[in-house]
């Protein structure tokens, strides 16, 4: 019987160090997510066991070089990444390979990098991959009422990528806030690729309104809240009040002023 049990024991360890070995190369390719806001820099991380006879190593995204030392010089790069990248370590005896990319950009979103490296005894090819995921907050958001046509306007600008906008709003009979449905547009900006956003809500029944923009990668959000009867839209009613009530004083002080001269003619 306990022959049977460490037979058994056997087997499992057997089994589980196949599976290790087959998942170990799968393991090496899976890459890291790396997080970066438009305009700041990310760290590519890279950490390889001590070497001391390193010839050359350069970091890659698809064809595109962005870091190339080669015996103890740094070489040039293609100019998307030209005095972008720098080594956070120049002792790379060490085994810290990581480098930073400054000056990130929209168009930086959702690219692969790596490194591959020649020393004395071997070259090691696609190493360190790294994913990136670039984002930016959305700002400047204002909240307009149309009380002429009975709508509200909600814009916002200078985000990335593309956002997601909500609205509530507050029936003037009822305290439940309502979901509501709008109208939204995008643009992009030709130059930093952010976008802008304007959304628009009818307000009928309704005594004040919310509009939500959120960055759905980052879970960022921006909002504001106004009351449907904007200030200044009262104007045209009191106007009208004021000049009624102008005419009625005009029309008692003729009515006085007859009513003296015709008594003082009697």
């Amino acid at each position: 019987m306990e022959e049977e049990e460490r037979m058994n024991d056997s087997d499992m360890s057997s089994s589980c160090l196949l599976i290790l070995l087959l998942i170990a190369p799968i393991r090496g390719q899976i890459s890291t997510l790396l997080t970066a806001t438009v305009g700041g820099s990310v760290l590519i991380p890279c950490l390889l066991p001590v070497n001391s006879c390193l010839r050359w190593f350069y970091w890659q995204e698809s064809d595109k070089p962005l870091f190339h030392w080669n015996n103890g010089f740094i070489q040039e790069v293609t100019n998307e990444y030209m005095n972008r990248c720098q080594a956070v370590n120049t002792e790379f005896g060490s085994g810290n390979f990581s480098i930073r990319l400054n000056n990130v950009y929209v168009e930086d979103d959702d690219k692969i990098f790596w490194a591959n490296f020649g020393f004395c005894d071997k070259n090691l090819q696609q190493q360190c991959k790294s994913s990136m995921q670039v984002s930016a907050p959305y700002r400047d958001l204002v909240l307009t009422i149309n009380s002429t046509v009975n709508s509200a306007t909600c814009t916002a600008r200078g985000g990335y990528p593309k956002p997601r906008v909500s609205w509530t709003g507050q029936n003037k009979s009822s305290s439940q806030p309502l979901d509501l449905e709008a109208q939204t547009s995008l643009q992009q900006d030709p130059t930093q690729k952010t976008f802008s956003v304007t959304s628009t809500v009818s307000i009928k029944e309704l005594k004040s309104v919310s509009c939500r923009v959120s960055n759905p990668r980052t879970n960022h959000s921006i909002e504001n809240t106004t009351k449907t009867d904007a200030p200044g839209e009262d104007l045209p009613r009191r106007h009208y009040i004021l000049t009624v009530l102008c005419a009625v004083i005009f029309v008692v002080v003729v009515v006085v002023v007859v009513v003296v001269l015709c008594r003082k003619r009697e």
